[in-house]
């Protein structure tokens, strides 16, 4: 309380209201046999009936009522399949305070009192005959504690003799030994002559009704969620506190990570794309200017690598023109130019090359875009093929030529020559 009173001595003064029975396990009685502090219990029970908070009066208790019954025989029937004399989390915390007490060493000291050394400068004292440790779990909590079982093995005792009754599994069984016996739906039920209870009347209330449950006035309105209300702000550019980074004036300081990365940007070698090209397509690199010095490092102007963009049709159309054209002037002997039919018209019709002010417009001839065939162009072009044959196969002229141009055959002669050609080649089919 003394500590608790530095720190916040309003918080004392309103926790020296209550006993300390209520609030301390040193204070707690160990006729309960139990450590716990909080109401986790209850909150667990309301969480459980949660979807029957909604019904009405008597299918709200139907509701508990039959999941209670389902839950006592799940409990009774489990418990009993077990093979151990004490309860399974019981069993689990003790195996864990016998593995940590290996650290512990138990000095008899009298009859069935030992003085337990469990660390620099902390020693205990066990007293087995009345279950008692200086630390107060092993009478408060029913099980031995730490030090109680390094006690109880220095004596070569069962550490089951020293757990209480209640964590055995005949007093489980007996607890939940009570059965909740089944009730038929009201159309079973038997008629009385007593006249029938009406339903109180409802009235409805104004808004929403309410499912959240009612938190006190001193608990905390969304819980354990963490807020950044009361914490003050500091800026990651100058490292004041009062105000963040965008809204900021001051000079950035020499740790912040703005002020590193403006120091990287700065240092880059690197020159952006295109920067000697200015300097007259030189080999040699453009003189460097003096650096300046910048008050304000974070608003220093750092080149930028010129961004890649993709190439339009008409530039690709402009290059492919260009080279088309030098490759045509290349192949052309000498005394030929690579300038259309009536270019040099316009100039005197001299024999001298003019130049062309726009290679790009140069008149290149294109080559012809390829089609897709259509079903006739084939088709004239089979029946030419076959008629072709015939002439050569026969020695004469062709049936089918009527006029001097092919008469087209019909389905059944077409039909006639894949039959004559599939026999040909396959004398089986």
């Amino acid at each position: 309380m003394k500590d608790m009173e530095k720190v916040d001595s309003q918080a004392s003064a309103w926790l020296s209201k209550f006993p300390p029975t209520m609030w301390a396990r040193s204070h707690f009685s160990g006729r309960s046999k139990c450590d716990i502090l909080v109401n986790n219990l209850n909150e667990s029970f309301n969480n459980y009936i949660l979807p029957a908070r909604e019904l009405a009066v008597v299918g709200m208790f139907e509701w508990i009522r039959r999941r209670l019954m389902q839950r006592f025989q799940i409990k009774r029937t489990g418990m009993e399949k077990f093979q151990g004399k004490i309860c399974p989390n019981i069993h689990e915390k003790i195996e864990n305070n016998v593995r940590l007490s290996r650290t512990c060493v138990a000095i008899w000291a009298n009859g069935w009192i030992y003085e337990v050394d469990c660390g620099i400068n902390k020693t205990v004292v066990v007293d087995l005959q009345d279950w008692t440790c200086t630390c107060g779990l092993f009478q408060l909590t029913g099980y031995p504690c730490v030090h109680a079982c390094a006690a109880i093995q220095a004596r070569k005792r069962p550490i089951i003799d020293f757990v209480h009754k209640c964590y055995s599994k005949e007093v489980y069984v007996k607890t939940y030994r009570h059965v909740i016996m089944p009730v038929p739906s009201a159309r079973y039920w038997e008629k009385a002559n007593e006249e029938p209870i009406n339903p109180p009347l409802i009235r409805k209330m104004p808004g929403r009704p309410k499912k959240v449950r009612r938190r006190a006035p001193d608990e905390p309105k969304k819980g354990q969620i963490s807020t950044r209300k009361g914490l003050t702000v500091h800026c990651k550019k100058c490292f004041k506190p009062g105000h963040n980074s965008r809204s900021c004036k001051n000079s950035i300081h020499p740790n912040s990570k703005i002020n590193k990365a403006n120091q990287e940007l700065a240092g880059e070698s690197s020159e952006p794309y295109g920067a000697n090209h200015s300097a007259g397509h030189t080999s040699e690199p453009a003189p460097q200017e003096k650096p300046v010095d910048n008050p304000n490092p974070s608003k220093s102007k750092v080149p930028k690598r010129r961004a890649y963009t993709q190439p339009t049709i008409s530039s690709v159309n402009r290059v492919i023109t260009r080279k088309f054209a030098a490759s045509q002037a290349n192949q052309e002997p000498a005394g030929q130019t690579s300038e259309p039919q009536g270019a040099n018209h316009y100039a005197g019709c001299t024999s001298e090359p003019v130049d062309n002010p726009i290679p790009s417009k140069s008149k290149v001839p294109k080559r012809k875009a390829y089609t897709q065939p259509t079903m006739s162009s084939v088709n004239r072009v089979i029946i030419r093929k076959i008629a072709a044959s015939q002439s050569a196969t026969a020695g004469g002229p062709v049936k089918n030529v009527v006029g001097g141009r092919v008469k087209p055959p019909t389905v059944a002669d077409v039909l006639h020559k894949i039959r004559a050609r599939r026999s040909r080649t396959n004398p089986f089919s």
